[in-house]
């Protein structure tokens, strides 16, 4: 496609962590993908987990916490709930364009939808 190349070089000038993005016209969603990346903040430690202790005081210095066990926690989570950890929603007019992109990406946030009616 004409012109991508240059859109995706713009991405790290232009997107911060935790920015929250909408790609209209995202297509399959390959670009979503990398301005999610760019975007997304990694979730911080609670002072449990800081401690190496659990919500009840035992001893967890060896276990991974959910958020660090899957680095897509925060979109799963919601992207526009205002949890701050930033991300992508991407967004096309075609059902089976989102379909495909859902099934390609399933660890982010895609809509139908029409940038031009609101």
């Amino acid at each position: 496609a004409v012109g991508v190349k240059q859109y995706r070089d713009t991405i790290p000038f232009v997107v911060h962590k935790g920015d929250v993005c909408v790609e209209v016209g995202c297509h399959l969603g390959t670009t979503t993908t990398i301005i999610d990346k760019a975007a997304k903040k990694k979730p911080e430690a609670t002072e449990e987990e800081k401690n190496g202790v659990d919500e009840n005081g035992n001893d967890e210095s060896n276990a991974v916490s959910a958020a660090a066990a899957d680095p897509t926690a925060p979109s799963k989570m919601g992207l526009l709930s205002g949890g701050g950890g930033g991300g992508c929603l991407g967004v096309d007019v075609g059902s089976s364009i989102i379909a495909s992109a859902k099934k390609k990406y399933p660890h982010l946030s895609f809509e139908v939808g029409d940038g031009f009616k609101t």
